[in-house]
């Protein structure tokens, strides 16, 4: 066998013959063509067949191998490639050349073969040979062979029965992983691993070699059977499997049992014979088929001390599961392991996992020793009530306990009383238990905070926030969910309750129908975009005394209809674009705490027509902190600061008034003889012949 690459790659190069055929080489004396139309693939040549690699040089037909049907090998090949052959889905027979002494990794993997019958001349067929071959029924192997490497019939799932030769001394992982019937020549056991076969493989050996295999490593966890004198065949019908589980050589006798797919009931053996399982004295050569008939009949199924149950597509957590059960089905159940001492079955198994076939009323039982008690209480507070309560005294048995929470009109589920949130529950009982679940006012609600909760009203159209504590940050806020339970649209006020230390970032923002919030005192700070894009919000109500410190930056982002707004005392900072966009905003109030006010904080708020800063300090600002606002707008400040508003760079450039003139300053002007009141965007102005003055009575034109 040679293995090329380089030399392999310039050998590889297609010829035209002509128009419906390929070619090239594929061996040092061997070449290939390919006939497009017919769609056959014939080798010709002589000695070994190059080697490709899946993943490095490629077998040069494999970009039509699913299209081939055919393939011949000629007499004088030694050695079939690596890689050569798979994929060939459509190829359901090849002739073996009695020349032959070697097949490569993975040559005939995937194709469509249904039989083979591999020469003596082979003595190497090497991991994956025929693997995932899901036609292959039926293989003659060589009798020089001494290995069967791994996976070398792996996943051939309708290769059910195959008969290995004297020859072979080892046997690879997975080599025959999907047959059940193994017919073994040699009287010494081969070298095999915990995955050769299925666990549930019957391997006939010769009779006088039983006691050998059944104490051989690995094949003695096994179904091993003596081949008897007579020929015995064993065949289902649809509906269900048969197999040998014993035999005894030297009496002819096996012992064969029928079992039923579910949904289905074994109805009896060929020859008439209704025992199952039943054991055969064989006199003569023999066929039996297991017969099956769909059932109707449904049994009756308790369990009692179990941990969990399956049955079909369904499964229960424990302790105790009853239920109809169709003919033929099989249940899987397994005993508590938190239950004292597990001691056996009431039908006397003594394995903790079992899976059982169900074909009559059935009723199982786990048995324990050494049980503990607890004391369990998992109940509903007021205004709701659970699918499942229990209160007293629970046996260690019980195991698990399922339930869920279910509000009363008006109320949402809020948590359990230990904290978790979601209102389906499974309890683990290995201890003692107390817990409730609670409930709030209102259709909807859940948690913003660790002590934080919030609920909306339908018939208010109110979402109102109580607790105390943080507000946990939410992302890009409650849109998403307000969307998924339908109420976005519904959302017109907003009342947060005192308790809330914060309004978190971005937590409404984009509720578009909402018109008013009420904030309350003990708020200390809004986060970056709580209420960004709120087009509809026209009110904000601040508790006073307020906490509030900081109006952090687009918290107020777009809010359009925003047109009175006075924030409380105690606000030091107002940051970058926090009421950009107010466009209908009129009138703002500054404490005498504020001492910063971001970039474009009240950008584009056109329609202000004044502002009132108590400040005494002029607060820090930025070059387009009022962006789009007119300059000629009256902002008034305390009396003894107008000098000091006027110096600073930026605020110099607004039309900065004393407090003490704010009452009286347009009365008097407008009192000047001649002189008439005009409104100019949105701003009172004086008009004196020729001359304009602002309401201090300042000329400006």
């Amino acid at each position: 066998m040679k293995k090329f690459t380089l030399l392999c790659i310039a050998l590889l190069s297609l010829t035209m013959l002509r128009a419906n055929v390929i070619s090239g080489t594929c061996g040092d004396n061997l070449t290939w063509q390919y006939d497009t139309d017919g769609h056959s693939l014939v080798i010709s040549g002589s000695g070994d067949m190059y080697d490709y690699d899946e993943y490095g040089l490629p077998c040069p037909w494999k970009t039509v191998a699913e299209a081939i049907t055919s393939v011949s090998l000629p007499n004088g090949l030694t050695h079939v490639g690596s890689h050569t052959f798979e994929w060939c889905y459509n190829v359901k027979a090849i002739d073996f050349p009695s020349t032959l002494t070697s097949i490569g990794y993975y040559s005939f993997r995937s194709t469509g073969l249904t039989s083979i019958i591999i020469p003596n001349s082979v003595t190497e067929m090497e991991s994956g040979a025929f693997a995932e071959n899901s036609y292959l029924q039926s293989v003659v192997l060589p009798n020089n062979i001494q290995n069967l490497e791994s996976y070398v019939f792996g996943y051939c799932n309708q290769l059910k029965s195959i008969t290995i030769p004297a020859s072979i001394t080892t046997i690879g992982s997975d080599a025959l992983n999907y047959c059940e019937d193994v017919y073994l020549e040699s009287s010494t056991p081969a070298t095999i691993t915990n995955s050769t076969f299925k666990s549930n493989v019957v391997l006939h050996v010769p009779c006088n070699s039983v006691n050998a295999y059944q104490n051989a490593p690995i094949w003695q966890f096994l179904t091993i059977m003596g081949n008897m004198d007579y020929e015995f065949n064993l065949s289902a019908n649809e509906g269900g499997s048969a197999r040998i589980t014993n035999s005894v050589c030297a009496a002819n006798t096996i012992v064969i049992e029928a079992t039923a797919d579910a949904g289905y009931r074994f109805t009896g053996w060929s020859d008439g014979n209704t025992d199952n399982p039943r054991a055969i004295v064989l006199t003569a050569d023999k066929t039996v088929t297991a017969q099956f008939e769909q059932s109707t009949t449904y049994f009756h199924v308790s369990l009692f001390g179990i941990s969990y149950m399956e049955y079909n597509d369904g499964s229960s957590n424990g302790p105790n599961w009853s239920g109809e059960v169709l003919e033929g089905s099989y249940i899987r159940f397994e005993a508590i392991t938190n239950c004292g001492t597990f001691t056996g079955w009431s039908d006397g198994s003594e394995y903790t996992y079992r899976n059982i076939q169900i074909t009559s009323d059935t009723t199982i039982t786990a048995n324990y020793t050494g049980i503990e008690t607890y004391q369990v209480s998992i109940t509903a507070g007021e205004h709701g009530h659970l699918s499942n309560e229990i209160v007293g005294e629970v046996s260690s048995c019980a195991n698990s306990f399922e339930t869920r929470a279910i509000p009363d009109e008006g109320y949402h589920f809020v948590e359990w009383s230990d904290g978790y949130e979601s209102r389906y529950r499974w309890f683990n009982i290995y201890s003692d238990i107390a817990v409730y679940a609670i409930f709030a006012k209102g259709e909807y609600g859940g948690k913003l905070g660790e002590t934080l909760y919030w609920s909306y009203e339908s018939d208010k159209q109110q979402i109102t926030v109580s607790g105390n504590g943080e507000m946990t940050e939410h992302g890009y806020g409650y849109i998403g969910y307000f969307e998924e339970i339908d109420i976005q649209s519904t959302i017109d006020k907003l009342v947060i309750g005192e308790g809330a230390t914060n309004i978190s970032k971005s937590i409404f923002k984009s509720l578009r129908k909402l018109t008013s919030a009420e904030l309350a005192a003990s708020i200390v700070r809004i986060d970056e975009s709580a209420f960004e894009d709120c087009r509809s919000l026209a009110s904000i109500s601040f508790s006073t005394p307020s906490s509030l410190i900081y109006i952090g930056d687009w918290a107020f982002y777009n809010c359009h209809e925003l047109q009175s707004l006075s924030i409380p005392e105690g606000v030091t900072e107002i940051g970058k674009a926090a009421f950009y966009g107010c466009s209908y905003l009129q009138e703002v109030s500054l404490p005498t705490s504020i001492q910063s006010i971001g970039d474009n904080a009240f950008a584009l708020c056109s329609r202000m027509q004044k502002m009132h800063v108590h400040a005494v300090l002029p607060p820090t600002i930025a070059t387009k902190t009022f962006e789009q606002v007119s300059h000629l707008m009256p902002v008034f400040v305390p009396q003894n600061s107008v000098n000091a508003y006027k110096a600073d760079p930026l605020w110099g450039e607004m039309n900065i008034i004393g407090a003490d003139e704010e009452l009286d300053s347009v009365d008097n002007v407008s009192t000047t003889a001649s002189a008439t009141k005009q409104l100019i965007n949105y701003q009172l102005y004086l008009l004196h012949g020729d001359h304009i003055y602002d309401a201090n009575g300042r000329q400006v034109k």
